[in-house]
């Protein structure tokens, strides 16, 4: 065996102890092995303390001395060699006797399993999880073992049959029994039944050993077969156009169109009902139609009301029998009307006394309604003064409705004489409050008018809601309010006329259109009509106006009297100012380029950050001058769910019940606030800049 010679050592004169640098006297030596140290003397070793330390025999007897060359003579030979060779074995193949040589392996996975084949080492067994013994091939799992039984996961298939016929699984959504061979899929059993059920028990269908079979419906039998057939628990229905039929020719057919049912004889013979007793009646309602009594009459009904029968000597009718002419010899009166009717006797029509040819129509024996010789109506009068006149000492409520389907109008026709008025009018104790008229020929106009008198505003209320309001002239002045619009009951603004011209707004912030003497548009206070000078912005940092369109230019003020603190431009400002000459760039918007692409056009100005940055490097607050604008406010996104349509819903009489509602797609709608504690939670932070260049440009101007 060679000598080890690895790393250095450090000896000491009279010492026993040998220190090693980079070495390893564990497996490069052996007690009773040769130390050959630096002054060329054999020692013996007679322990090894660790990797870089051993003790000699006799102790050193050379100059003490490091980093010295050294050599270990090996005197154990093979033995040595052979007994540290065990040793590696034992120690490499030890944890095999623990576990594999004891019956115990690793989880392993399904990629890498525990137990495993030489030539495919992806297809194995290994443990997935506690008391479960996985199986996977490919490197995929496939099922496992488990206290609960076999499991195969979805779509892992028991197949039978040397040509897969026979295969059993479940996908992830169904489970499947599937016979893909030609010949039958074959259960059998010994016991009384097989059952297919659900999952709680509940029967499904069931097929007795004794020849018997039965369908089930939530555990109930509904179709059994029995020795003569078949036999039915409940109803057998059948679809439209479905039929039952009898007869070996199809004779007899019972079946339903979808709007009308049948039984129909389509042979040769004739169709026959037999019964002690026949009766047809309302499906619905169940009244009778037709009744035919077993050795006696037939008898015919009008909604349940027997209106003839057959009798041995002819027919009985009852009720009114209608003629070409029907005639009374007396005039009648309201309690005893000339024609009445058979169960009701003081309703119907007379001719009141004294009272020429007109009719009159009574119900409860009470007048109702008269039509006078003239041809007037009055209901609730017998003295109608207008060709239709009603009355009544309470509520007098007059409808017009439309049962129809379709396109069928309800409508109340006013028409007047070609020069004449077509009007409604409002009265009030017999007073006329407001009227709404149209003035005949052919350039009438549509009036919607209150008496001046009367005070009354004209109110626009849709669904009873108050949205806009006609207002009452408060004086015969050109200065006045006309309209007043309302949101949620509460006012939303105003128009208004001022010294003649036009204003519209909320509140204090409005414009008034001005045409007297100069044409313009100045801010005023709609409610005072006052003006306001230098209190109302146009449009804000997040609502923005895109263009406006000026021949001469904006006019600033600049008027020294409204003015204090004048100075020079200082130094600092002056630097500024020069450099923001050199800050001034060429650019677009980019919401113009998402609109117009390569067309959208170019702009030259400076950067609002960039000007913020000029003045902080000379160590000034851009904030300070009213050239440079930062404006912050926050945004809340509100996710507004879709509306579905709903008909409008009518009662018996026509009258609406609830609304139509129109569908409306979801959308997001973005909500902005100028504070903070106005914004809900979650609201997000926005920061525009923005700069003034008329005083931008004043600025450079200054410094040059």
């Amino acid at each position: 065996m060679a000598w080890y010679k690895t790393g250095t050592v450090a000896v000491t004169n009279a010492s026993t102890t040998v220190t090693g640098t980079g070495t390893n006297f564990v497996s490069g030596a052996q007690v009773g092995d040769g130390f050959l140290g630096p002054n060329e003397l054999l020692y013996e070793i007679t322990a090894i303390s660790s990797a870089t330390s051993l003790t000699i025999a006799p102790a050193y007897g050379g100059a003490t001395a490091s980093s010295q060359s050294y050599a270990i003579a090996p005197t154990q030979g093979l033995v040595a060699s052979l007994a540290s060779d065990v040793t590696d074995l034992i120690t490499d193949y030890q944890s095999v006797v623990d576990n594999a040589g004891a019956g115990k392996f690793g989880d392993g996975s399904a990629a890498s399993p525990a137990i495993r084949f030489t030539n495919d080492q992806d297809t194995g067994f290994f443990r997935d999880t506690a008391n479960e013994i996985a199986f996977a091939t490919a490197g995929v799992k496939r099922g496992e073992f488990s206290s609960s039984g076999i499991q195969l996961l979805d779509s892992q298939k028991f197949i039978a049959g040397t040509g897969s016929d026979l295969q059993i699984y479940h996908d992830g959504s169904n489970s499947y029994v599937e016979d893909t061979a030609t010949g039958e899929l074959i259960l059998k059993s010994n016991g009384p039944s097989i059952s297919f059920q659900k999952g709680d028990g509940t029967e499904l269908f069931t097929v007795n050993t004794s020849g018997s079979s039965t369908l089930s419906y939530s555990g109930t039998a509904k179709l059994a077969t029995t020795s003569t057939g078949i036999s039915v628990t409940g109803n057998a229905t059948f679809a439209d156009n479905g039929k039952a039929i009898f007869g070996a020719g199809s004779d007899l057919q019972i079946y339903h169109t979808g709007s009308a049912s049948y039984i129909e004889d389509v042979g040769t013979g004739g169709l026959i009902i037999r019964s002690d007793g026949a009766s047809i009646t309302h499906q619905v309602s169940s009244k009778n139609s037709i009744r035919a009594v077993a050795n006696g009459e037939v008898e015919l009904y009008h909604n349940n009301a027997l209106k003839m029968e057959t009798t041995s000597t002819g027919v009985d009718i009852t009720g009114t029998l209608t003629s070409d002419v029907i005639q009374s010899s007396s005039t009648g009166s309201a309690s005893a009307p000339a024609y009445s009717f058979d169960s009701h006797t003081t309703a119907g029509f007379y001719r009141p006394s004294g009272s020429g040819s007109s009719i009159g129509v009574s119900t409860s024996g009470t007048e109702r309604m008269r039509i006078t010789s003239s041809g007037s109506v009055g209901i609730g009068t017998s003295s109608p003064s207008h060709l239709l006149d009603v009355e009544g000492s309470g509520d007098v409520v007059m409808r017009i409705g439309s049962t129809g389907t379709g396109d069928a109008d309800a409508a109340l026709h006013i028409d007047g004489s070609d020069t004449g008025e077509s009007a409604v009018v409002f009265d009030t104790d017999g007073t006329t409050g407001a009227f709404i008229s149209m003035t005949g020929g052919a350039g009438g106009d549509l009036n919607i008018a209150t008496e001046a008198s009367s005070g009354r505003n004209i109110d626009l209320q849709p669904q009873n809601i108050v949205t806009m309001r006609v207002l009452v002239p408060s004086s015969a002045t050109s200065t006045t309010e006309i309209l007043e619009f309302f949101a949620d009951s509460t006012s939303a603004g105003k128009i208004s006329a001022m010294d003649g011209d036009l204003v519209i707004g909320e509140d204090g912030v409005g414009i008034k259109f001005e045409n007297t003497g100069v044409d313009r548009i100045i801010p005023v206070n709609v409610d005072t009509l006052a003006i306001r000078d230098n209190a109302i912005d146009l449009g804000g940092s997040a609502e923005r106006w895109n263009d406006a369109y000026i021949t001469n230019g904006v006019t600033t003020g600049s008027d020294g009297n409204d003015k204090q603190d004048i100075r020079d431009l200082t130094e600092a400002e002056q630097r500024v100012a020069v450099a923001c000459k050199g800050l001034l760039k060429a650019w677009r918007w980019k919401s113009a380029v998402e609109e117009k692409g390569d067309d959208a056009r170019i702009h030259v100005g400076i950067i609002a950050q960039d000007l913020q940055a000029a003045f902080a490097a000379e160590g000034l607050d851009a904030g300070r001058y009213a050239m440079f604008m930062s404006n912050t406010w926050w945004e809340h996104d509100v996710e507004v769910p879709a509306v579905e349509a709903v008909a409008e819903v009518l009662d018996e009489e026509g009258n609406v019940v609830t609304e139509a509602v129109e569908a409306v797609d979801a959308y997001t709608r973005t909500d902005t606030y100028d504070a903070q504690e106005e914004a809900p939670e979650g609201a997000t932070e926005r920061t525009r800049l923005g700069v003034r260049y008329s005083e931008l440009l004043a600025f450079i101007i200054g410094a040059i």
